[in-house]
């Protein structure tokens, strides 16, 4: 019987459900015999390669000979998986489009933003580099209030972020742990991101010659 069968190898545990489920104990056997005595198989699982629909049509074309009762059906290991997945990738698309769409529009906020602040800051500016402001100096002065809200965004919204995520975790057996640079390294990037933007103008800004900026109109 089956408890009798020989142990000729031990492999790592690997996912055969989902990555929701704990990983169960799996013993594989090759199974030999007929209908009779109930030692026979219902799937079989092949590597194949080279020109697979002359592959499935050879393979089908032999299953046929043995298999007169049933319909040859088959699926592909990598399909049958990503349909386990199915919500996910729907979820994952659809933030990576709302992401990229959000992060579009913001930046053409921003950039309108810092030309109506270096606008509005012009005399400001003018009277600073006659007092001998440098230009790093004006720079950081239009664009630290941004910096500043987005820290202070990110402060508020970055533990909401973690817990949300920790609960969505929480479905999987198998997942990943939530470490400062999930979090850091995008909060990085959106500041470059802002500072790109925002730094042609208030450059631009604090290079004019004052003169044009105090000058009687």
């Amino acid at each position: 019987g089956l408890m009798d069968a020989k142990v000729t190898a031990v492999v790592r545990d690997f996912i055969f459900g989902s990555a929701k489920d704990e990983i169960s104990p799996l013993a594989i056997f090759e199974l030999k015999g007929n209908r009779e005595n109930s030692a026979y198989f219902e799937e079989a699982f092949m590597r194949v390669s080279g020109d697979i629909p002359s592959v499935i049509a050879h393979i089908e074309s032999v299953y046929d000979k043995f298999a007169l009762d049933y319909p040859f059906q088959y699926k592909f290991v990598d399909d049958d998986f990503a349909a386990k997945y199915e919500t996910e990738n729907r979820l994952s698309q659809s933030f990576s489009v709302l992401s990229l769409l959000a992060l579009f529009i913001a930046g053409l906020g921003i950039m309108g933003l810092s030309i109506f602040v270096a606008e509005t800051r012009i005399k400001e500016i003018g009277i600073r580099k006659v007092l001998g402001a440098a230009v790093n100096q004006i720079v950081w002065l239009l664009n630290g209030g941004s910096t500043a809200l987005i820290l202070g965004t990110a402060v508020i919204t970055l533990p909401v972020v973690y817990f949300l995520m920790q609960k969505w975790l929480q479905e999987f057996a198998l997942k990943i742990e939530l470490g400062w640079a999930y979090f850091m390294v995008p909060l990085l990037l959106l500041l470059i991101s802002v500072w790109s933007i925002q730094f042609y103008q208030s450059f631009k800004s604090a290079r004019a010659n004052p003169v044009d900026a105090l000058r009687m109109e």
